[in-house]
């Protein structure tokens, strides 16, 4: 389909969900009232001022860290609050001065900018482990440009073709666009590639269980209310400026960036309905108290923005990973980084860089652990996943899986005993 073709149906398309934002809105001004104006980012920070004076008194530093959105709040917090700033690290950092200053569909070329190149990693991994270890790879070795094709190939599919989904506990309809949220959300998280392969894989040959039974719907409209109040008011942009620019990015970023826009409710607040009490525009450069430490993964380009604001009063630490947060791979180098700050505020080195210790797609029984810390921290990130989709309704079976997943990663037949110890203790009885 020409980009001529495109524009003109997307256009369309972009009407009916102006629409759309337009009444979700007007129902949110109904059911809530004047709560909505509450659930802003200025607010939040209100809040953690005013719980930590009530909790320790007026002088206590506020510690912190945050991940994803996270990385906003903490943004907001350190500039807002600079001498309440004790130990402060945002992690998978988003560009708050972006996302307080300009409407959501110019953040996406930012927000994508390192995409490309965590795919990139992704096809050469599984090229490089072959098909023993990576389902959507023919042979070991072979161009990962071939494996890109069949990939891109079932998108192409399933807009024509969409898949039906009948024998999964989230019966659905795989369509090309639910498939390419599904990619985007496994590269977010490295750990999970050689299960996303084989997903992907097993829709090529016609069953889409795998990919539609991670897609649980959102249940809210929260992150809608907080990213319009925190959004300084703006002049509705045509329906036209907002698919030309995000053709562009599809063309010259990402092709992921559609499904940037299903996965992330921010756009629409043109016709927010009420204002915030309070709605911080920065100036975000503010010298802190103590400072602070930078982690990202996503992209990487965010956090030497906050670097370069906030000078000495940030230090930036880069994790060798793809994926969102550094959490999204394990890294004892990372972990030890941040322990220490946390416990007498010792700052990485400028310019250090961590290593992960799992590498995407890994060798069963081949992994050298530096201390049985790294190994609980692998298990934490294998229960968390597990939890996570079985809180969306998936089966008790995937924390199983998950102790198998370790079993064969480290020969540890305890495993399934440990990850019962950790449920257990993380209080999360029922899955027992």
């Amino acid at each position: 389909m020409s980009r001529k073709e495109s524009r003109k149906l997307l256009i369309a398309q972009q009407r009916e969900a102006d629409v759309l934002y337009k009444t979700q809105f007007e129902v949110c001004d109904k059911t809530m009232g004047d709560l909505l104006r509450y659930m802003g980012t200025s607010t939040v920070v209100r809040d953690i001022d005013f719980i930590t004076t009530q909790l320790e008194g007026e002088d206590a530093l506020i510690n912190y860290w945050g991940g994803s959105y996270g990385s906003i709040l903490g943004q907001y917090l350190v500039n807002m609050l600079p001498n309440r700033v004790g130990r402060v690290v945002i992690d998978g950092i988003a560009d708050a001065v972006a996302w307080s200053n300009k409407p959501s569909h110019e953040w996406y070329r930012q927000w994508l900018s390192s995409t490309n190149d965590a795919y990139d990693i992704f096809l050469a991994r599984c090229s490089e482990v072959g098909p023993k270890l990576c389902a959507l790879a023919k042979a070991q070795g072979e161009d990962p440009s071939n494996i890109k094709s069949r990939i891109e190939n079932l998108f192409d599919s399933l807009y024509y073709e969409p898949l039906p989904v009948a024998n999964s506990l989230n019966p659905g309809v795989l369509t090309s666009g639910r498939a390419r949220v599904y990619l985007l959300a496994a590269l977010q998280r490295p750990i999970s590639w050689q299960q996303a392969a084989s997903n992907i894989a097993r829709a090529m040959a016609g069953d889409g269980s795998g990919m539609i039974l991670q897609q649980a719907p959102g249940r809210d409209l929260a992150r809608s209310a907080v990213s319009c109040n925190d959004n300084e008011p703006f002049a509705p942009p045509t329906h036209e400026a907002i698919i030309d620019e995000t053709l562009d990015v599809f063309e010259d970023v990402s092709r992921l960036v559609f499904a940037t826009i299903t996965t992330e409710p921010d756009a629409g607040c043109q016709y927010w309905p009420v204002t915030p009490p309070e709605r911080f525009e920065g100036p975000w450069n503010h010298t802190l108290r103590n400072p602070m430490l930078a982690d990202p993964v996503t992209p990487i380009s965010s956090g030497k923005l906050v670097q370069e604001l906030l000078g000495d009063s940030a230090r930036l630490l880069v994790q060798d990973s793809p994926g969102h947060c550094s959490l999204a791979v394990p890294s004892y180098c990372t972990n030890s980084h941040l322990r220490a700050y946390f416990s007498n505020g010792t700052l990485p080195e400028p310019g250090t860089i961590c290593p992960t210790d799992f590498p995407p797609f890994p060798e069963p029984r081949h992994l050298a652990l530096q201390d049985d810390h790294a190994y609980d921290l692998f298990v934490q990130h294998v229960v968390g996943e597990a939890l996570a989709r079985a809180r969306k309704g998936e089966p008790y079976e995937h924390i199983v899986e998950g102790a198998k997943r370790v079993q064969d990663l480290f020969g540890d037949d305890g495993a399934s005993k440990y990850l019962q110890q950790y449920l257990q203790d993380s209080g999360e009885k029922k899955w027992l």
